[in-house]
């Protein structure tokens, strides 16, 4: 409800992170029971919203009950809204090691970096060039 309440318009891009205390499917939980009703409810909120969680690389999981049988839960997270992922396609999480917490620290990694990157090429005769200084001031604001 408090999300909803400030949440801004779907023009806008905006990202959220936290520890949402919630799993949003029933892959997010190894051990323990799930609770239909409220998995149902955050997935509402995710579509409600217009949510994605970006993926993820390193854990599964960022909390555990540290019990002899522990439940697993990934309860830490990023989401993003799709007008977010717009300048941003390369976007995903990493979860780093834990130290000190009995949550696992999270970093938002993103850019807008090109499958196939045009290489970096230099002409020495390009610095020979009467107009060279604008040439470069011209390539680097396109």
């Amino acid at each position: 409800s408090e999300i909803r309440s400030c949440c801004p318009s779907a023009d806008l891009p905006w990202v959220i992170c936290g520890d949402f205390n919630s799993i949003f499917d029933p892959l997010d939980k190894l051990g323990g029971k799930h609770n239909r009703e409220d998995l149902r409810h955050d997935q509402n909120f995710l579509r409600d919203l217009q949510l994605i969680e970006p993926p993820s690389l390193g854990r599964r999981f960022t909390w555990t009950n540290g019990q002899s049988n522990p439940i697993w839960v990934k309860l830490d997270r990023f989401l993003v809204n799709a007008r977010w992922t717009s300048p941003f396609p390369r976007v995903f999480q990493n979860y780093l090691p834990r130290f000190g917490s009995d949550h696992v620290p999270i970093r938002l990694e993103f850019g807008s970096h090109t499958i196939n990157p045009r290489a970096f090429r230099f002409e020495k005769a390009w610095c020979l060039s009467d107009n060279f200084e604008d040439l470069i001031i011209q390539w680097w604001s396109q």
